[in-house]
């Protein structure tokens, strides 16, 4: 009788290794189906970045390069490649730092004070995240061309500042609302006299 629970408790046992194997392998195998997918785009890129013009048009484009042609990133970096990165990187640290400061400030006050219209002044926001970025290109076009300010920083800072703004204020509200103390508050207001 023994030797029966014990066969019974080994076999119990075995097929759960079993059963864990073939889950740890159907997940590898997902797990390097979404690998490929992701990196097979970028490998696609630089391979291509790497043919001649020739090459490019006269192979199939899965094909790998004949010969490593690296002149086509000498080529990139004179036309002014570096200017136009430059722009991209102060652009997207203008968006952020003027993004996280507003937001911040925003969601403290909104979590913390308490006033009238509070829950309100949160759907507000809320609300703003309804609001497609599309729908603002060309009124903000037609208001910045007649205002003479395209082409300038301030035209591409503003409407990502502003429409970051909600997204943003909602993870800073849900922040504030669970791990800063109340007493935080108390930091901040200048002390009556």
């Amino acid at each position: 009788m023994e030797n029966q629970k014990i066969l019974t408790g080994s076999g119990a046992s075995g097929k759960k290794k079993v059963r864990k194997a073939v889950q740890n392998t159907l997940a590898m195998l997902a797990a390097c189906i979404v690998l490929t997918l992701m990196v097979y785009p970028l490998i696609y890129t630089v391979l291509n970045s790497l043919k001649s013009f020739e090459d490019f048009s006269s192979h199939p484009q899965y094909s790998l390069p004949k010969a490593l042609y690296f002149e086509n990133y000498t080529k990139v970096f004179e036309n002014n490649f570096v200017r136009y990165f430059g722009n991209s990187v102060l652009i997207a640290v203008l968006v952020v730092i003027f993004t996280v400061v507003f937001a911040a400030m925003a969601a403290f006050a909104i979590s913390k004070l308490r006033f009238r219209g509070q829950k309100k002044m949160e759907i507000f926001f809320l609300l703003g995240l309804m609001i497609p970025y599309q729908v603002a290109l060309l009124p903000l076009f037609l208001t910045y061309s007649k205002m003479g300010i395209l082409n300038t920083y301030f035209c591409l800072v503003l409407p990502q500042v502003a429409f970051g703004l909600p997204f943003s204020i909602q993870l800073f509200l849900a922040f504030f609302s669970q791990s800063a103390p109340k007493s935080s508050r108390n930091v901040i207001l200048l002390p009556r006299r």
